[in-house]
């Protein structure tokens, strides 16, 4: 957003002061109000200690004008190019391009260098990063803190045309460039000689050494970076096509790449990854050329993440019966229906087997889903349910939920919270390669009460649930079996409750299965035999 509003930038100084220059051009006052200036917190925030008011006194009086201040002249980001006469242009030319002053608001995009015509761009303008002799992206990570920086540039033999003048040029990098001029530099010229009646050039003065340039991708601000991740080393200076270049991790030296070579440019690229037994604190990564010479980058290494590692589950069974007095009305002589399982062992409570899964034993978590269905039918269809295709998600050492797809007379949806089981309050064991749960106290959840009504309010006792999981070989953490789990460094929690589905479908279901129960509920009321009691 910041091409809408560049025209109203206001810089924010680091120790809390800015500068801005309003101009009203008819001051009036509505009744009951002043003329000043305010001061409020932008996005809707509100901040008290930011909402200030300072009166401003106009008068029809004429004022003499304020005296005009002699121009300044500008301070702006500066080049220097070296070498920068005399060039011989059939041979290659190197340059080291020296920067100060790129600061500011958006020298975090980084910039891009340049040398070409100087009739390639015009400071002040749009530029385009096409049609230059040569160029080079200079990541934040290259410029320092005070706006300095340092970094080469060739150009190839036969490139610069004999006699002609060009400069360095350096621009806000990215789509900054098609807005802010803030970082617009241009060097002095850059001559190549023309050659003499004879067709020979003046011997060219020797192309001075800088320091090497480091940069480091994939660290964090602050130049955090998690041991066992991986990092690609940028370094320029050495010399073109360069063998024999090592990096290492200091401060004890752990080599980490060896026998890198240099571009033509001199300029060598790697990506390696920190062991994942690094220390955690300070480090330093080197990179050292053949002939000694070596850069160095700041690194805060933070120890490596925990691995999530789950067990395969295979052949698990769950017991449920859904609940027993519901069984019955379904069942009796007012609803005149039935209660029927397919894929299910049992007639109520039903035992579903073969479920598959993973579960972590480390952390407690772990899914479970079987297949198959108990289907209720009653009041000549008017109450008609499927409950199919149940899961079990454990979610940690006190509560697990049980998860189902559930059918109406009306619609289909699946990943329904059916119940929340209290693991306390059962029978926990593990046997060998088996972990159970028996005799789990289930509660009907706060959002599913809606769908019995007439029969039961929320936090009513479903049948109790038990099951047993097989565990089998270490697998990978799935999202249900830890893998979201903060300490492994993913950014989140498991969920306590919840099924599959999101809040607007499982709310529609709701309304629907509610809906089916008030008609079961009217024609309970006109049956002439008792309604059974709840339980």
């Amino acid at each position: 957003m910041q091409a809408a509003i560049r025209p109203e930038w206001v810089p924010l100084a680091d120790d809390g002061t800015f500068t801005a220059r309003l101009a009203v051009k008819e001051p009036t006052v509505v009744d009951g109000g002043s003329i000043g200036v305010f001061t409020y917190a932008a996005g809707g925030v509100k901040n008290a200690a930011q909402e200030l008011f300072v009166p401003v006194a106009y008068s029809a009086a004429p004022v003499a004008p304020e005296p005009t201040p002699e121009p300044q002249q500008p301070v702006g980001p500066t080049l220097v190019v070296s070498p920068a006469t005399a060039l011989d242009p059939g041979v290659d030319q190197r340059f080291t391009i020296t920067g100060s002053g790129f600061t500011g608001a958006l020298s975090h995009d980084g910039l891009y260098v340049n040398i070409g015509p100087a009739s390639a761009w015009t400071p002040g303008t749009t530029p385009s990063q096409s049609g230059w002799t040569a160029s080079d992206y200079l990541p934040k990570a290259r410029i320092a803190a005070d706006g300095t920086f340092s970094t080469t540039l060739t150009v190839k033999a036969g490139a610069a045309r004999s006699g002609s003048s060009y400069v360095a040029a350096v621009f806000c990098a990215h789509g900054c460039s098609g807005y802010d001029r803030s970082l617009d530099a241009v060097s002095g010229p850059i001559t190549f000689a023309a050659a003499s009646p004879g067709g020979l050039l003046p011997a060219p003065a020797p192309a001075p050494t800088s320091a090497p340039v480091l940069a480091v991708e994939g660290v964090r601000a602050g130049g955090s970076v998690t041991a066992g991740e991986s990092v690609t080393i940028v370094a320029s200076g050495f010399r073109p096509n360069e063998t024999g270049i090592r990096l290492e991790l200091h401060s004890d030296p752990v080599v980490l790449a060896t026998g890198l070579t240099a571009d033509a440019s001199g300029t060598v690229r790697t990506t390696v990854t920190l062991p994942s037994g690094t220390p955690a604190g300070n480090h330093h990564l080197v990179v050292i050329g053949a002939d000694g010479r070596q850069v160095s980058f700041p690194v805060a290494v933070a120890a490596a993440l925990p691995v999530c590692v789950a067990r395969v589950v295979s052949g698990a069974t769950l017991s449920w019966g859904v609940k027993g007095d519901f069984r019955e009305y379904v069942t009796g002589s007012i609803a005149h229906g039935s209660a029927t399982g397919t894929g299910v062992a049992g007639s109520g409570p039903w035992t579903w087997s073969g479920g598959n899964g993973t579960f972590n034993t480390n952390d407690g978590v772990g899914r479970a889903a079987f297949a198959g269905s108990v289907r209720f039918t009653g009041h000549g269809g008017v109450l008609d349910v499927t409950i199919s295709n149940p899961r079990v998600q454990v979610n940690g050492s006190t509560s697990a939920t049980l998860v189902a797809d559930v059918r109406t007379a009306e619609k289909s949806y699946p990943g329904i919270a059916v119940a929340t089981l209290r693991l306390a309050d059962g029978t926990a064991s593990r046997a060998g390669d088996k972990v159970s749960w028996q005799g789990l106290p289930a509660t009907l959840t706060a959002t599913a009460a809606p769908a019995f009504e007439g029969f039961y309010s929320a936090g009513a006792a479903l049948d109790p649930v038990s099951f047993t999981l097989p565990l089998g070989a270490e697998t990978d953490c799935t999202s249900a079996s830890g893998a979201t789990l903060a300490k492994y460094g993913k950014g989140g929690v498991l969920a306590a409750t919840g099924g599959d589905l999101d809040a607007l479908s499982y709310a529609l279901l709701l309304v629907t299965f509610g809906g089916a129960m008030v008609l079961v509920a009217r024609r309970r009321a006109q049956a002439a035999k008792p309604v059974p009691a709840r339980r």
